[in-house]
C-alpha cells in the first residue's frame, strides 16, 4: 500500500469524529478536522516513520507535499511532526524552497510556530550564511505570519541566540499592532530572559514596548 494511503487508513482507525467540530471551532473554522488527537497522531507517526526514513530525498518531499495538500488539518500537523524529526545534518541549502512553501501556505499559528521554531530554526543554524537572505525574504512578504517567523526561529537557540539580530527585528516590527507580532516580540524576549534578564529589560525600555509585548517579555523576570 502507498504510504499516503497507509496514513489515511491509520487516521481513519484512530479518529474520533465527535471531536472534529470542537477542533474546528478552536481553529476559528479555518480548517476541517478528522478528529485525530495529538497522542493518536504521534502513534501514527511512530508507525509510519521507519518507512519515512527509508525514502529518497525526492520521495520524502513528495510525501510532505501530499500531506500538505490534504483537506484535513491533521495531515499538515503530521507533516510538521515529520519535519521536526529531520536530523540537522540532513538539511540541504536547496531545501529552503520546500520549507518556504509550507510556511507560506495554509497559515495559522500552530503550523507557523511549529515550522519556525524547529525546521526553520534548524535550517538557519546549519546554514547561517542564508540567514540574512531568508529573513529579508520573509519580511518582504505581505503576510504577518512570515514576519512572525523571523522573531521566533531562534527560540530554541538559547545562549546561541543572536541578540543583535533579535534587537534589529524588534526595532523593525515593534510598531506592527497585529496580536501575533506583539506576542512574538514578547515571546522571543521571554526566552532570553531566562539567561539575560537585564538585556531583556533594557530592550523593553529602549524600544518602549507596551501592552502584550511587554507583559510577555517580563513575565518570568523576578523583580
Amino acid at each position: 500500500m502507498d504510504l499516503i494511503e497507509q496514513i489515511r487508513e491509520a487516521f481513519q482507525e484512530v479518529r474520533q469524529a465527535h471531536l472534529a467540530e470542537g477542533m474546528e471551532a478552536y481553529m476559528k473554522n479555518r480548517f476541517r478536522f478528522l478528529g485525530v488527537r495529538a497522542p493518536e497522531r504521534k502513534e501514527v507517526l511512530r508507525f509510519i516513520f521507519p518507512q519515512v526514513k527509508s525514502l529518497s530525498e525526492d520521495q520524502y518531499w513528495d510525501l510532505l507535499n501530499q500531506l500538505w495538500e490534504e483537506d484535513y488539518r491533521e495531515y499538515q500537523h503530521l507533516a510538521c511532526d515529520i519535519l521536526h524529526k529531520r536530523p540537522t545534518r540532513m538539511w540541504k541549502e536547496s531545501d529552503w524552497g520546500n520549507l518556504r512553501y509550507f510556511l507560506a501556505s495554509k497559515q495559522w499559528w500552530e503550523t507557523i510556530d511549529s515550522l519556525a521554531t524547529n525546521p526553520l530554526g534548524a535550517y538557519l543554524k546549519r546554514f547561517p550564511e542564508k540567514r540574512e537572505e531568508v529573513i529579508e525574504e520573509l519580511l518582504a512578504s505581505d503576510s504577518f505570519w512570515m514576519w512572525r517567523c523571523t522573531l521566533i526561529f531562534q527560540l530554541k537557540y538559547k545562549r546561541d541566540t543572536d541578540l543583535h539580530l533579535l534587537e534589529d527585528l524588534i526595532e523593525r516590527l515593534k510598531n506592527e499592532q497585529e496580536f501575533f507580532i506583539q506576542k512574538a516580540i514578547g515571546w522571543s524576549l521571554r526566552q532570553v530572559s531566562s539567561w539575560n534578564a537585564k538585556w531583556v529589560l533594557d530592550q523593553v525600555d529602549y524600544h518602549q514596548l507596551q501592552g502584550l509585548a511587554k507583559r510577555e517579555a517580563i513575565r518570568k523576570i523576578e523583580f
